[in-house]
């Protein structure tokens, strides 16, 4: 029995809605959501998960989203939860969550590095990632391999920010976003995936009204620019 084309969108906290200190994204405004009424005909799927990062595009979530749900194309959209620079590393991170810290300790601890957060950052930036860019490379190419024996053609989107903003907050934020990207693009290439330049989604002028506040979840307007870019492409690989 034929059916419906179907598209997955396996992304992080950026293709969800969101409550950011009263600034909103509705359900209906993210990416996902436009990208299935541009697309008439087809199913879009929104398998997003805050805080997913590149390994987690492997193992459960290859089987349930991709062998499971047998879409003829999957969109990947992780990267910031990857490489942006934190005030903890995963050894500390691990470290203070352990029972015998006391509480008020752990948030005078918090507290303070929150408060260096930029002097920190400064300091190593790529050296505080949650992940290395080599398993980051690793693992996307990986995915990509693995999707094209189920029956799935791979578009990727690119790691997004509005790198202003970022740096602020995070020096180094923007080296390590274009770094993952040219890991990102490079993995598309090899692997006969597509990849999606980041200037052609959120163009250099709207960068402030495509994210929120906090620099990198997207707006209305950045998901909507998302979904228009991304619309076209998707007819192009559904057709070919």
């Amino acid at each position: 029995m034929s059916r419906r084309p179907r598209i997955v969108a396996l992304a992080d906290s950026l293709a969800l809605p969101r409550d950011e200190k009263g600034e909103v994204l509705r359900w209906e405004e993210t990416w996902p959501y436009l990208l299935a009424e541009q697309l008439a005909g087809v199913d879009v799927i929104n398998c997003g998960a805050r805080a997913r990062s590149s390994d987690q595009l492997l193992g459960d979530a290859l089987y349930e989203h991709v062998a499971l749900k047998r879409p003829d194309v999957v969109v990947v959209q992780v990267g910031i939860v990857d490489c942006s620079p934190r005030v903890f590393t995963k050894l500390e991170k691990r470290l203070l969550g352990l029972p015998v810290v006391p509480a008020p300790l752990r948030q005078r601890i918090i507290a303070h590095r929150a408060a260096r957060r930029a002097e920190i950052t400064r300091r190593d930036p790529l050296g505080r990632v949650h992940t290395p860019p080599a398993d980051y490379a690793r693992d996307v190419a990986r995915f990509a391999q693995e999707a094209g024996p189920l029956g799935a053609r791979v578009v990727f989107l690119p790691v997004l920010s509005w790198p202003a903003r970022m740096e602020l907050k995070s020096p180094g934020h923007g080296g390590n976003v274009r770094l993952y990207n040219d890991l990102l693009r490079t993995a598309a290439r090899e692997q006969g995936a597509r990849f999606l330049e980041p200037e052609a989604l959120v163009p250099e002028a709207e960068l402030e009204r495509a994210f929120m506040a906090d620099g990198y979840h997207l707006s209305a307007h950045g998901s909507r620019r998302v979904a228009e870019h991304l619309a076209p492409e998707l007819r192009s690989v559904l057709s070919a």
